[in-house]
């Protein structure tokens, strides 16, 4: 099982990958032929080099990065003038992510909750159970919904 946690809040985001996906063993595959692994794996390595990238151009502060077998972690911090291309891309990744989630159900978990500076909720999904996520303070009291732990 691998488990997705992409968070992102006025500009401050991180995000934890971890775990292998398990597919391959689930269906009788040799090793190194687990699809869902490697679409894991792809999704996440954008995510790193789209990151050490925007680090490099100074959009972003860059830290704890962490990518090896079964783990890539970071946070990172935008400078005010590039939050909206940091929030886009963590959502782009969070889609794909979102869609392995849907098709995959037992080999991925997780959920992404990004919410813009001053625009309130800008995308946020959570396949725990099922259901997209409002922050804390904006849900349907009856729902009884909250906000992500420490984003």
């Amino acid at each position: 099982m691998t488990c997705v946690t992409i968070r992102c809040k006025d500009g401050y985001a991180k995000v934890c990958i971890t775990g292998h996906a398990g597919y391959g063993y689930a269906n009788g595959l040799p090793v190194g032929h687990d699809i869902v692994c490697s679409a894991i794996s792809m999704l996440g390595q954008t995510l790193v080099q789209r990151m050490m990238e925007m680090s490099e151009c100074k959009k972003i502060v860059l830290n704890m990065l962490k990518c090896n077998s079964g783990v890539i972690s970071f946070s990172a911090i935008a400078r005010n003038d590039s939050v909206a291309e940091l929030e886009t891309t963590l959502r782009t990744i969070g889609t794909g992510f979102q869609l392995l989630s849907i098709a995959h159900s037992d080999y991925v978990r997780g959920g992404c909750w990004i919410r813009g500076k001053n625009s309130g909720i800008v995308y946020a999904w959570n396949n725990n159970d099922s259901r997209e996520r409002p922050w804390k303070g904006e849900a349907d009291e009856k729902n009884d919904q909250t906000e992500p732990e420490n984003v």
